[in-house]
């Protein structure tokens, strides 16, 4: 899969860099200003999976909250750059819609992983939103659009009959402070976050996996082909940081996610799965 990058900085020996540690992975497209920047954003035949910016860039977050008032746009994930004494710069970033950041001076390995995992988040996220016309609407919930609970115990229970001893997960997501929103806050709000939570939380799993809505402040992914152990609970700590970062903007202070995994390679039901999961749930 082919990921197009749009990378903005004022600098241009950073560009230089940067386009040294991306172009072996990546297709690449540098620009200087914020002006050069809109011309390819508002362009029609561009659209990238990532967009880089560096917030020392006059006008960038200017540009980030256009990116984020624009309906084509508005989802590809923006990256921002910052010296490590900018947080007044980041939280200002992240109000304006930023996905994630990385500080100055940054590892090579640290911006390619995390700019890879940013653009498979928007590649899953669109291919979700394909899903979502097809799928039979009777098995799903129609607030989230994933799995009800019964419907993702039967289809876990039905994989693991007919493959007993192969590696599987069962990472399940709660968001503290959820419930206390419905009751003070109303209908409205809490909808918007359990929505918004599980297209996150969705996107960040292979169109493999099974998701559930499985009560009002929980969601069950169900992982068919995991990693090691240890690399996907690596990928859970990531999901919950991005999300606690993001949320901090986004929704009200007490909303915190929460996660628990369980990973087994032997036979077992969705009920002990789901039992070892909320035993791990912090």
């Amino acid at each position: 899969m082919e990921m197009h990058l749009l990378l903005v900085d004022d600098a241009t020996i950073n560009q230089a860099l940067m386009q040294k540690i991306f172009n072996p992975y990546f297709i690449t497209t540098g620009v200087h200003t914020i002006r050069d920047a809109l011309n390819y954003i508002e362009d029609p035949n561009y659209l990238f999976d990532v967009i880089i910016l560096d917030l020392v860039t006059p006008g960038a977050i200017d540009l980030l909250r256009l990116i984020k008032k624009n309906e084509r746009t508005e989802k590809i994930p923006v990256i921002v750059i910052a010296a490590s004494n900018q947080e007044n710069d980041l939280i200002e970033a992240f109000d304006a819609g930023a996905y994630d950041y990385i500080t100055k001076p940054f590892m090579s390995e640290l911006i390619i992983n995390r700019v890879y995992h940013a653009g498979l988040f928007y590649y899953r996220y669109k291919q979700l939103m394909e899903e979502h016309h097809s799928i039979d609407e009777s098995k799903v919930n129609q607030l989230t659009k994933v799995f009800h609970f019964d419907t993702l115990k039967w289809l876990v229970d039905e994989k693991s009959s007919h493959h007993p001893h192969d590696q599987r997960a069962l990472a399940i997501f709660k968001i503290h402070g959820l419930n206390e929103i419905y009751q003070n806050e109303g209908t409205l709000l809490g909808n918007t976050i359990i929505q918004k939570t599980t297209v996150f939380i969705s996107s960040q799993f292979s169109k493999e996996d099974i998701i559930g809505h499985i009560s009002e402040d929980m969601i069950a992914v169900y992982v068919t082909h995991p990693q090691s152990k240890e690399a996907l609970y690596a990928k859970i700590e990531d999901i919950v940081r991005l999300y606690n970062q993001k949320k901090l903007t986004e929704f009200p202070d007490e909303i915190i996610l929460m996660a628990g995994m369980t990973y087994i390679n032997q036979a077992a039901t969705f009920e002990n799965m789901y039992q070892q999961a909320l035993q791990d749930l912090k």
